[in-house]
């Protein structure tokens, strides 16, 4: 728990609704008697709430075997235990008054009345972070609101497991494939219009850095002055490294604050400055100055600071090797220190700076991919049981390996090509036993990808896409050797008898709405561009490692041709209308179109027979397979076909709405034709008038007519 202690409960509070006598005025006693007033009510408040989450509790446990209690917050980001418990809004309500009252006698500590109500802001916050898990529910709502420029997406819909290029690549995708347009959809999934979107550069060198909207920015300022009271108020309970609890407390606090920045550049640049400042000052000041010093709000800084101590400590723990425990007391010391560096950059400047720097502990990454690799044999034990249910420490272990491979993955993508060098040459290291490069990141992929339906089988599912898609990131301008390494990871390896599979086969099984196929054909394409490097590569041509490759990199795309096909099902062709669907179709066919292109220099120009025979065949099957299969040619007509479809229903639509338009104007013309005939062209400017002055000007002209026949009489 944050706060450390017994909880508030229903002992009693000290709480009266008297005023303090004596020292002070009327209003000064009345001011303290509100006060009280209102710690007494949000505490009965607070007490209602914990018993909800204690009732919600027990009527779920006996339907889901979970090993933690519903005070317990050392969820580390992940609320799906939480979820066992009921959310408690007035716990965000008794944890900020807990904390104004508690910052509030540290200003005047020696003050009666101000010592009082800081004792009962220590009791509120207990209550409303260790009974109410308010830190928690905090937590859930800005993951919500606060929205992650990178992907642009809700955590729900699951484009957060495709963190680095989901947002610049696949939307790109998608409006390529639909006409640069939008699809709006009623309910029963019919086509009713389009809108216009303006497209975007997807080059990430063009990409100074990652803006946010307006209204993120807001949200997460409100989120940051809670997450710095908090700091402010109990740092050295929170952030001491001589507590047991320093690591929980520490990543829980870390969570939060990744959900608030999240690549914004406004509130990145913000704490770079500050983290600059807080600095310098360290280097002036002595420790005692600095603690005295609350003029500047340094939380962040200090959280920050708080993190490297731990990560630096876990890593020369790791190179001592004395007293090995369990993965998970290393793993997520790391994990969250990446997870924070990785979620403070909005730039690659950013990035490149950090990587260069000492400000890294050595060999942290190296360090932290050798255990998410341990971890990986632990987690396929689960893979070949049936277990509905799971401990704290296995699923905080997976959670906190896919916050590894998600971070570097960030790092690499913002950093840009010289962020990917130093990743690829930070994972050349590793241990005798563990391989290194693209084959460890092949074999956590291979290890946790789910065999079975079991208690961690979605998170193992995120994990094996988190794996391979960093291996398809770190494969953008990689080395020939690089490419040749991860080519051999997907080797065809023996099934039954004299049957071999394809290496990619065993991650598309999920179909083509699944992240993980995504992730895998990803890979296959960034190897397809390279055919026609690799086949011409000195090294390759003299160890005969040319036609290997290109048999592994042809099985790969026909392995695409099978996931293509699942388009086309009972005889009716789907359009695939999800992100996800979208970029493994294209992503797909650009695989095809690269081999094919890839293998015509190696046919007419290789001077190894071999290699120039694999190419042929490989570029037959392909062709026979484009030509003969009904159903793989339906699908690539369709798909190619949909762009011109999609803009012409797009065409339509804006000549239906025009067409209506226009039928409004002219009745509203024809309608007003003869009141308007006095103005003319000029009669749409020309204000209606009132009922009342009409009835004015019909005396006024009833009036002119009875004035001209009097004259008429009179003469």
């Amino acid at each position: 728990n944050i706060v450390g202690g017994s909880p508030f409960g229903n002992q009693g509070s000290g709480l009266s609704l008297r005023g303090v006598s004596g020292g002070g005025n009327d209003s000064t006693a009345k001011a303290r008697m509100e006060i009280e007033a209102l710690c007494q009510k949000l505490h009965q408040l607070g007490g209602l709430a914990r018993d909800r989450r204690y009732m919600a509790f027990n009527a779920r446990r006996n339907e889901h075997e979970i090993d933690r209690t519903p005070t317990d917050n050392s969820n580390n980001g992940d609320t799906t235990n939480a979820s066992f418990s009921a959310d408690s809004p007035e716990g965000v309500a008794l944890l900020s008054l807990g904390l104004l009252l508690h910052l509030a006698q540290g200003y005047c500590p020696s003050h009666e009345f101000l010592g009082k109500i800081g004792t009962w802001g220590l009791q509120s916050t207990k209550l409303a972070n260790d009974e109410c898990g308010a830190i928690d529910y905090i937590h859930q709502v800005l993951e919500s609101i606060v929205t992650d420029p990178l992907t642009d997406a809700s955590p729900s819909d699951g484009m957060n497991l495709i963190r680095q290029r989901a947002k610049f690549k696949i939307d790109k995708i998608c409006e390529a494939l639909t006409g640069r347009g939008r699809l709006r959809l009623l309910m029963d999934n019919s086509l009713i219009s389009m809108e216009e979107d303006q497209g975007f550069d997807t080059d990430i060198s063009l990409l100074e850095s990652v803006g946010g909207d307006a209204a993120s920015v807001v949200y997460a300022s409100i989120g940051r002055e809670i997450l710095s009271s908090t700091i402010r108020a109990f740092r050295k309970e929170l952030l001491s490294l001589k507590w047991n609890s320093a690591s929980e407390n520490i990543g829980t606090l870390v969570d939060l604050c990744c959900v608030l920045y999240r690549h914004s550049a406004p509130l990145c640049d913000q704490f770079w400055a500050d983290w600059d400042s807080f600095c310098q000052r360290e280097e002036e000041s002595n420790e005692d100055e600095v603690d005295e010093d609350e003029q500047s709000d340094y939380s962040i800084c200090y959280l920050l600071d708080a993190c490297h101590s731990l990560a630096a400590s876990t890593c020369v723990e790791l190179d001592n090797g004395t007293s090995r425990q369990p993965i998970l007391t290393y793993l997520h010391p790391l994990s969250s220190f990446l997870n924070m560096i990785a979620s403070l950059c909005a730039n690659a400047s950013t990035v490149q700076s950090i990587l260069s720097s000492d400000f890294l502990p050595e060999g942290l990454i190296t360090k932290a991919m050798l255990l998410c690799a341990e971890l990986a044999p632990q987690v396929a034990s689960m893979n070949g049981s049936s277990s509905k249910s799971a401990t704290l420490e296995e699923k905080t272990s997976v959670t906190d390996a896919k916050v590894v491979l998600r971070s570097i993955s960030t790092l690499a993508f913002l950093g840009g090509s010289w962020a990917r060098d130093w990743v690829r040459q930070s994972l050349a290291h590793s241990m005798p036993h563990l391989p290194t490069g693209p084959a460890m990141l092949y074999k956590i992929a291979t290890f946790v990808l789910p065999r079975k339906h079991h208690a961690l089988e979605g998170d193992c599912s995120e994990l094996t896409s988190c794996a391979l898609r960093l291996l398809a990131d770190l494969l953008i301008d990689a080395s020939v050797e690089w490419h040749v390494e991860a080519v051999n990871c997907f080797t065809s390896y023996p099934s039954f008898g004299d049957q071999s599979i394809c290496g990619f086969a065993q991650f598309v099984s999920g179909g083509i709405h699944s992240e993980i196929t995504l992730s895998a054909m990803s890979i296959l394409c960034s190897l397809s561009m390279q055919v026609t490097r690799h086949a011409f590569d000195p090294k390759l041509i003299s160890g005969g490692l040319v036609p290997p490759q290109i048999e592994t990199i042809g099985e790969g795309v026909m392995v695409g041709f099978e996931v293509l096909s699942t388009l086309y099902s009972g005889g009716e062709m789907s359009f695939p209308l999800s992100k996800i669907q979208i970029a493994s179709a294209h992503i797909i066919i650009s695989s095809i179109t690269a081999m094919l292109v890839g293998l015509k220099p190696v046919i007419y120009l290789h001077e190894d027979d071999a290699a120039r025979n694999t190419s042929y065949s490989i570029r037959n099957d392909i062709i026979e397979a484009l030509t003969t299969s009904t159903v793989v040619g339906k699908v690539i007509a369709f798909l190619a076909s949909s762009p011109i479809s999609l803009n012409l229903i797009k065409s339509k639509s804006s000549v239906k709405e025009l067409s209506q338009v226009m039928d409004t104007v002219s009745h509203y013309r024809r309608h007003n034709a003869s009141k308007n005939a006095t103005y003319g062209g000029w009669s749409r400017f020309v204000t209606p008038k009132r009922a009342s002055q009409k009835v004015r000007e019909k005396s006024t002209h009833l009036s002119s007519h009875l004035t001209s026949d009097a004259k008429k009489g009179v003469g």
